[in-house]
């Protein structure tokens, strides 16, 4: 029977939601950034190294927005500090500031993941995790994507070239009881 009045949520070949094409987004930006940590009454001559990496993230994160920009695309690009004091990712989702984005890019701890993609997937917001292969035990969540390959599809490539180059040995697997979803 169908459910009439309702709208059913359509999800692509990979298991994610459908994109949604419009004129402009709005994407938000978490990344480590420890603005808190800075004294900006001194005359700072260098940026501290502990900020590098976030600020090199998000140089990455402008120059994909800059690529897209020239194909036509329109972007307004919200970025914030995922390790500040005041508004840390907790305290960013119960806000509401990013409600109402399209797309959140996170550059976030793994502490924050599972906060970052439950919150995705009830708003459904996709949500890019770049930085690990951790999926928080959010395999099932079609608004979350993960960059980098997780440590059990390494697993599954290795045991196939294994068969393939050994297929007449006798090749064997040893593994800890432990799942690899639950490791960190």
């Amino acid at each position: 029977m169908k459910n009439e009045g309702k709208k059913e949520e359509s999800f692509g070949i990979f298991g994610y939601a459908d994109p949604v094409k419009k004129e402009r987004y709005r994407v938000a930006v978490l990344t480590p950034l420890y603005l808190d940590s800075v004294d900006l009454e001194k005359n700072l001559a260098r940026i501290p190294k502990f900020m590098m990496p976030g600020i090199d993230f998000y140089q990455g994160v402008r120059i994909a927005t800059d690529t897209l920009k020239n194909q036509g695309l329109k972007f307004d690009l919200f970025i914030y500090d995922s390790k500040s004091n005041y508004l840390n990712v907790r305290n960013l989702i119960e806000s509401d500031k990013l409600d109402s984005m399209d797309l959140i890019i996170g550059n976030a701890s793994v502490s924050d993941l599972s906060l970052l993609a439950d919150f995705a997937k009830k708003k459904k917001i996709h949500f890019i995790y770049a930085v690990s292969p951790y999926d928080a035990g959010q395999s099932a969540n079609p608004y979350f994507t993960i960059l980098q390959p997780r440590l059990i599809s390494h697993i599954e490539k290795m045991h196939q070239s294994i068969n393939r180059r050994y297929a007449d040995n006798n090749v064997v697997f040893i593994t800890k009881s432990q799942t690899l979803q639950t490791m960190p």
